[in-house]
């Protein structure tokens, strides 16, 4: 079939596809006792990740830094993330480029420019915003130094470097 026509078939079946899968992880959300809701965003992780790489344009970003931003985002977009994955992993990985699927799964809803957003926010400085407009700070001081800003940049976070205490006493080699 057309690599054209898939996509467009695609995108067609999109909405439906997605409101359907969303509307069934909603569904069985809020039936489970509170400890086996957690067992859904723990199936989000892998779209995070995915969705991480598309939204921020890096490919080489760190797993375990991944989960605990995913937390740190869940804390405060619960819904708004869990329907943003839930678009994202609702179209076909080898359909189109991560890129594509991001832009797809955004559509014109305003929650997930929202969290998408605050992820690549995230990613990039550490820190992101609430839904109150209130910064949420690094948790962790990886979070701000080993931020993909950094590496855009080509430079290392202020205030922070990987050669230990007291580097700055010795003249540079």
């Amino acid at each position: 079939m057309d690599s054209a026509l898939e996509r467009a078939r695609i995108k067609a079946n999109f909405s439906i596809e997605a409101n359907a899968s969303l509307e069934l992880l909603r569904q069985i959300y809020f039936v489970l006792p509170p400890i086996k809701r957690l067992t859904i965003f723990q199936i989000m992780k892998t779209e995070f990740f995915d969705l991480s790489i598309a939204l921020t344009g890096e490919d080489s970003l760190d797993e375990r830094m991944a989960e605990e931003l995913r937390l740190r985002i869940v804390n405060h977009y619960k819904t708004e993330l869990a329907d943003l994955l839930g678009a994202f992993g609702a179209i076909p990985t080898g359909s189109m480029s991560p890129d594509e699927r991001a832009t797809l799964s955004l559509g014109q809803v305003d929650s997930r420019h929202k969290v998408a957003r605050e992820v690549i926010r995230v990613w990039y400085t550490g820190q992101f915003l609430t839904p109150a407009n209130e910064a949420d700070p690094p948790s962790h001081p990886d979070h701000y130094s080993k931020g993909v800003l950094w590496k855009v940049i080509k430079t290392h976070a202020p205030g922070y470097t990987n050669s230990g205490y007291g580097v700055w006493a010795h003249p540079p080699a």
